[in-house]
């Protein structure tokens, strides 16, 4: 979710020593930090406009780097992500926090890499994500905090330990149940509800996304409650609630539509007129899909809508 990241990289930026900025930058640090809780697609926007006068690897082109990581992942520009973590994965003098990103988020972009096959992608992605874990796990011991934790759920997760993941987190859910910060808990949350969804454990999933709602909206992040809505409809669909999943897919769609968010948009407009068109609504599947902005969508998904639309068209 949105907040694991940024607030790793903001608990530890004042243990990095690095240069100031050359320039003042456009906003200062705690301006942009505020509209990246918000936003990414103007977090991007933003970030890109001040490391222009942003000294660089200086500690602010470190701290505006790690926004536009961040931003790039959310925002699903999975191509601009490989490209910009790539050249820095075998440099080994950087900020741990930002070492840390850039080698997470470089294994979740092998999959769009067309310069390598897809064993040699898992294998490449293994060696990232076990780096990030080892130095996740040194910060920890060092400077213990629950976020950290939450972070290294997530790179279990994604080598696929997620009973162990599971575990730790809801540990961490008893542990903080009276902690008030709608970040943590929408991250604490939100990564449960993935856990449970791929431990099959279908209810827990919805009961975890829906708490995740409640979060994210205190959160007040548009972008994050349009994947909320979007994550709690795949799960219902699992769950074969199919009428409350075609209103959640609704629901993705309006906040993604006021966050800017047309990866998100277009990818619950498809998913909403495959419901649409599995329950015989041909006329109103049709018009969803005639709908979805195709320059959104990866080349997969692209193909997927395309296989939709002609079956409807049928």
């Amino acid at each position: 979710m949105v907040s694991r990241t940024l607030h790793l990289f903001i608990l530890l930026l004042i243990l990095v020593t690095q240069d100031v900025a050359a320039h003042s930058p456009a906003k200062n640090i705690s301006e942009i930090h505020k509209i990246c809780s918000k936003s990414p697609a103007q977090c991007l926007t933003e970030v890109n406009l001040t490391l222009l006068t942003t000294k660089e690897q200086s500690r602010i082109w470190y701290d505006l780097m790690q926004y536009k990581i961040e931003s790039l992942f959310l925002l699903q520009n999975i191509n601009e992500l490989n490209a910009v973590t790539k050249p820095w994965i075998n440099i080994d003098d950087l900020p741990v926090p930002f070492k840390v990103s850039i080698y997470i988020y470089y294994a979740k972009s092998l999959a769009f890499d067309n310069d390598i096959n897809e064993k040699a992608i898992k294998a490449e992605s293994k060696k990232y994500i076990n780096k990030a874990e080892q130095q996740l796990d040194l910060m920890h011991n060092a400077y213990p905090d629950p976020m950290l934790l939450i972070q290294l759920a997530n790179i279990k997760m994604y080598v696929g330990e997620y009973q162990q993941a599971y575990q730790t987190l809801q540990s961490l859910a008893v542990k903080y149940q009276r902690r008030q910060d709608p970040a943590f808990k929408l991250d604490l949350y939100g990564h449960l509800a993935h856990l449970a969804d791929r431990l099959k454990y279908k209810q827990q999933a919805i009961d975890y996304w829906l708490e995740s709602i409640v979060w994210a909206k205190r959160y007040d992040n548009d972008q994050q409650i349009a994947t909320v809505y979007f994550n709690l409809a795949q799960s219902q669909i699992s769950n074969y609630d199919f009428d409350a999943a075609k209103q959640n897919y609704i629901k993705a769609i309006h906040y993604s539509t006021l966050a800017n968010d047309g990866a998100k948009k277009a990818q619950a407009q498809y998913f909403l007129a495959k419901q649409l068109y599995n329950q015989g609504l041909k006329i109103d599947a049709k018009a969803i899909v005639e709908a979805v902005d195709l320059s959104s969508l990866s080349l997969a998904e692209n193909k997927r809508l395309l296989e939709l639309k002609a079956v409807i068209d049928q």
